[in-house]
């Protein structure tokens, strides 16, 4: 996470956003179960973040797309472990401000525009940039089965001509808030040279460990189908796909770490939406690589992994029961790592065109940006169109 600013600082430029940089507030449109009452008003998409007249005014201070959290002005910030995202504003903004626990709050204050980095994008890159990026809320439910709403910040290239772009959703790692990704992946860049779409979708806050974490700790032998992130990723692709010029053939995963273990999960689970997934230190766990041992579907979506083999996170050489590598004293338990990975794959018929490998042997638990463009070539030739395939 990245560190706050001193209070002071943090209420003079807060002025100066409001009052002379209104363009670094995103755009929001908000499907959510917790409330039946629509905002109004529709996106646009938008090369250059126009609004439909009939929706809410984004910029004014008190605008919002949900109800008050139930427990706003308690002095708690309760974003967004129990409410959604911009709902508890008076605890979060102090919060914030006071740069309480900013492990635990950063989600809430990137959504308030008050974090560092979001202050040297405005400064450096506000025209080209900011004005590209949209806020949305989709339902969802955790495990307990209780709705709470999930958020994902779309990349919309400036200048974006294609009637039907491809969608990258970009999942984070563990106890990273998907407000970080852009900076860390480097992916703006890549969707804009390439006229992609990016969406950097929110793992779900945990209340078991108060942490962001995706919900790969499964029962996969038994009810692989309820799981929370799955449905999540489904409703997201159908969504978007139907609000946005995205082509449904060509959406793809990618992840780090936590977030690399959903993109090979979701890919594997719903090769009918996903074209494709790109996991940077991937693993899977909770007998899910039994699972991958015996996967029996039709259509093999295309994979390209990453991992550096100075990895000490996880493991690059990890199998179930085994020992990791790079560090001797470390038992893999459950973990199956990439090399695992791209082993069983190959032994169930994956092709080189649909499976590709980048083993860097310099690198540690790191996303890789300079191997952007690499996978996108790779990844980008193949849809959920392509000719079914049998194992």
């Amino acid at each position: 996470m990245h560190r706050a600013l001193k209070l002071g600082t943090l209420k003079a430029v807060r002025h100066t956003l409001t009052i002379k940089n209104l363009s670094l507030l995103v755009l929001g449109l908000t499907l959510t179960a917790c409330d039946d009452t629509a905002s109004g008003g529709t996106v646009l998409v938008i090369a250059d973040a126009a609004v439909d007249s009939s929706s809410p005014d984004m910029s004014a201070p008190d605008a919002q797309t949900h109800p008050d959290c139930d427990s706003n002005n308690d002095g708690i910030c309760d974003e967004p472990s129990r409410c959604p995202l911009g709902t508890d504003e008076t605890d979060c903004v102090t919060a914030c401000e006071e740069g309480e626990s900013l492990a635990f709050f950063a989600a809430a204050c990137h959504h308030r525009g008050l974090l560092e980095p979001v202050l040297r994008i405005a400064e450096r890159d506000t025209a080209t940039r900011v004005n590209h990026w949209i806020d949305e809320t989709v339902p969802a439910v955790d495990d307990e089965g209780r709705m709470a709403p999930r958020h994902v910040r779309l990349f919309i290239p400036p200048g974006l001509s294609a009637q039907s772009a491809p969608l990258v959703l970009m999942l984070p790692g563990n106890r990273v808030s998907h407000y970080n990704l852009a900076d860390y992946t480097q992916l703006d860049s890549t969707a804009t040279a390439n006229g992609f779409i990016v969406g950097y979708v929110e793992q779900p806050w945990r209340s078991r460990t108060f942490s962001w974490s995706w919900y790969t700790d499964w029962d996969w032998a038994n009810s692989p189908e309820t799981n929370p992130d799955l449905a999540l990723i489904r409703t997201l692709v159908e969504h978007l796909t139907g609000a946005y010029p995205i082509d449904p053939s060509r959406v793809y995963l990618a992840g780090h770490s936590r977030g690399a273990a959903m993109s090979v999960i979701a890919a594997l689970e719903m090769p009918d939406i996903i074209a494709g997934a790109v996991p940077q230190s991937g693993f899977v766990e909770f007998g899910y690589f039994d699972r991958v041992q015996s996967w029996r579907g039709q259509r093999k979506p295309a994979f390209y992994f990453m991992h550096g083999a100075l990895d000490d996170d996880v493991c690059i050489d990890c199998i179930p029961n085994g020992r990791c590598g790079v560090i001797p004293v470390r038992q893999c338990g459950s973990v199956a790592a990439s090399d695992a990975l791209v082993a069983a794959l190959r032994d169930l018929g994956w092709s080189e065109d649909k499976l590709s490998y980048a083993r860097v042997e310099r690198a540690a638990h790191r996303w890789q940006p300079w191997l952007n463009q690499t996978w996108w070539d790779f990844i980008s030739r193949h849809s959920t169109s392509d000719e079914e395939q049998t194992p």
